[in-house]
């Protein structure tokens, strides 16, 4: 939906790096908000990592005070900061907002000194400074002096990446670290006056702006937009083309060939690119008739495997590292001699590393014998990851790592769709070859919202969060390994499981 025109569009320190990127795909996310991806309820629900991570390094900053309290809006945490502000009893604020003329910055934390100025920390999850914070520090400074505040640092607090969690609570001076940035945004602030203000000035405009297409509509991820910016641009466009190199493709667009099924045949292909060019011509599906040989040897019987993980900033348990991968969660069908499912799972619960029982309970639930299918090779090398930490079942571990058999690789090697779109993940080939098996009536879609989900259940004390979270885990993870088992059928000819 469109703002109201009482609804003036703000601008944030996230929607200013993202105006410097493109201005256009700023344009849509604040003016047309219903054009841009649509959110479960839960995954609209789930709190960021951010979150989690703001909460415990609160514990630096004794005495401070919340100006973001739970409930409310941005305005209202605005005059809550402001108040808090003007009391000198309070000696740090954090989620601190400050609105001006269209600029809305939220600073983490933001500590009082004793001469009236104030220390600035802004909390970001990744690994390294990078261009985009230091811009956003520009953004926060801005605002902050235009409204008469002093700053005295201005720090960029990240992850120790050398720190590893004791065994009691986590040590927060070691956890977290900071680096003035003061200086290094100098340049930056001279710049963000003039720049805001078009981008302010762009947001009133009715009209979108037009924005030529490059390298920012797919990095650092694909844009949402990125269609409506070429609105001619043929489906099954050359840019596309699967593990085609960028030359190559920008020589096939100066020729004029936008459309794979365009390509001359002379124009030499891998035999998988062949493969893919043949069955987009066709508009049908490909399936090699040797697939059929492959899945009938599998030693039976047939196991169909997924795993989730979680790799958190903060680390949850003792001895673990900060973005250190924990499996948390496991899901098992078993296909028997009659084509009979049996189903077995695993979801941690609890505040203990969930790796012990994760690794017992698979060890215990997988036959003795048969195939394990996975998609991808991400099952085995989780199993090989853990035989460092459990040594008495490493062997065991090797054996099941050794079973495992990539369904990805063989699909990608002997069936191609129209509709898999360049790619051979799970959420384009299922729904490509059964529709009504897709993931598009879960409130969990992808890995990355089953993680994120997973944080919130580990933090979470309410007992209603957790009772919306575990159902729709056990429901993502078990649609995988449904999705193989009714992949294999598929491809075989064979009835459904379900």
């Amino acid at each position: 939906m469109r703002p109201s025109p009482q609804e003036k569009p703000f601008l944030t320190g996230e929607d200013f790096v993202l105006g410097l990127r493109c201005p256009k795909r700023l344009y849509l996310k604040k003016r047309r908000p219903d054009l841009g991806p649509q959110l479960s309820p839960l995954r609209a629900g789930l709190k960021a990592e951010h979150f989690f991570l703001r909460r415990l390094a609160a514990g630096l900053y004794p005495g401070g005070q919340r100006a973001d309290e739970t409930g409310l809006g941005r305005s209202e945490a605005a005059i809550r900061t402001e108040t808090l502000v003007r009391d000198p009893s309070v000696p740090a604020v954090f989620g601190a907002v400050f609105n001006h003329k269209g600029l809305s910055s939220e600073i983490d934390f933001l500590g009082r000194n004793r001469d009236g100025s104030w220390d600035l920390s802004l909390l970001r999850t990744g690994r390294w400074l990078k261009t985009k914070y230091l811009w956003e520090m520009a953004f926060c400074r801005h605002v902050l002096d235009r409204l008469g505040l002093e700053v005295r640092h201005a720090y960029l607090m990240s992850v120790n990446d050398l720190y590893r969690r004791p065994v009691d609570e986590p040590r927060l001076e070691t956890l977290f670290h900071q680096t003035d940035c003061l200086d290094r945004t100098v340049e930056l602030l001279e710049l963000t006056p003039r720049l805001a203000g078009q981008m302010l000035a762009l947001l009133e405009q009715e009209r979108e702006p037009v924005v030529s297409l490059g390298r920012h509509c797919r990095e650092p991820r694909p844009c949402p937009y990125e269609r409506r910016c070429d609105p001619h641009r043929p489906l099954h466009w050359v840019g596309d083309f699967y593990r085609m190199s960028a030359a190559r493709k920008n020589k096939l667009l100066e020729r004029g060939i936008r459309d794979i099924r365009e390509i001359p045949d002379d124009e030499p292909l891998t035999p998988l690119q062949s493969r893919i060019k043949n069955a987009l011509t066709a508009g049908a599906l490909f399936v090699d008739p040797k697939l059929s040989d492959r899945l009938l040897k599998l030693p039976r019987p047939l196991h169909y495997l997924d795993f989730e993980t979680v790799s958190p900033a903060a680390p949850l348990y003792p001895g673990t590292k900060p973005y250190e991968m924990v499996p948390f969660q496991w899901s098992l069908h078993i296909e028997a001699e009659d084509q009979s499912l049996e189903h077995r799972f695993f979801l941690a619960e609890g505040p203990e590393d969930p790796r012990p029982q994760f690794t017992r309970s698979l060890i215990r639930a997988v036959s003795p014998t048969g195939a394990i299918l996975t998609y991808t090779n991400f099952e085995s090398s989780v199993l090989r990851s853990l035989k460092g930490l459990f040594r008495e079942q490493a062997g065991q571990l090797e054996v099941l790592a050794g079973r495992c058999v990539d369904f990805c690789a063989l699909i990608r090697r002997h069936v191609y769709h129209p509709d898999f779109g360049q790619s051979f993940s799970l959420k384009k080939v299922l729904p490509a070859l059964i529709p009504d098996l897709a993931y598009d009536n879960l409130d969990i879609q992808e890995g990355e919202t089953a993680g994120l989900a997973f944080l919130n259940l580990a933090y979470a004390s309410s007992p209603r969060i957790k009772a919306e979270i575990r159902p729709a885990l056990l429901e993502y993870c078990t649609r995988d390994t449904l999705a193989l088992a009714a992949l294999k059928r598929f491809l075989l000819g064979e009835p459904r499981p379900f």
